[in-house]
C-alpha cells in the first residue's frame, strides 16, 4: 500500500506520464529513495512551525527543484486538530530560500481511493 501511495504521489508530482525528469530543464530531481534529507526536514519544519488548525507529518521527499533557493515536493499526512479527525495524504511544496527561510507554496490533496 505504501509503495502504491508513493508511486501515485510521484506521478502526480511530476505530471509526466513516462517522461524522464532529468531530460527537462527546471524539472524536479527525483531522489533514488524517498528518504527525508536534513535540508528537506529543516525546510518542512520552518514552513510548518506557525501553522494552526492542521497538523502535518512528513512522510517522504519526492523531489527537489533548484530555483533561487530550493523547492521541495513532499508527501505528508494531514489531520485537522479536532477530536477524531481523519488523516489524509497531501502533496506539499515548500520553498526554502538561501537564507534558511521557508514557506509552503502549495498543498494538494490526494484521492488515494
Amino acid at each position: 500500500m505504501t509503495k502504491r501511495i508513493l508511486a501515485l504521489a510521484l506521478a502526480l508530482t511530476l505530471g509526466l506520464a513516462g517522461a524522464s525528469a532529468q531530460a527537462l530543464v527546471g524539472a524536479y530531481a527525483i531522489p533514488e529513495t524517498p528518504g527525508i534529507t536534513q535540508e528537506a526536514r529543516a525546510a518542512f519544519d520552518a514552513a510548518t512551525a506557525e501553522l494552526c488548525g492542521c497538523t502535518y507529518e512528513l512522510v517522504a521527499l519526492l523531489g527537489t527543484q533548484v530555483v533561487a533557493g530550493t523547492n521541495y515536493r513532499l508527501l505528508c499526512t494531514a489531520a485537522s486538530v479536532i477530536p477524531d479527525a481523519q488523516t489524509s495524504y497531501v502533496l506539499m511544496t515548500v520553498y526554502a530560500d538561501p537564507d534558511g527561510n521557508a514557506e509552503i507554496t502549495a498543498i494538494d490533496g490526494i484521492n488515494v481511493f
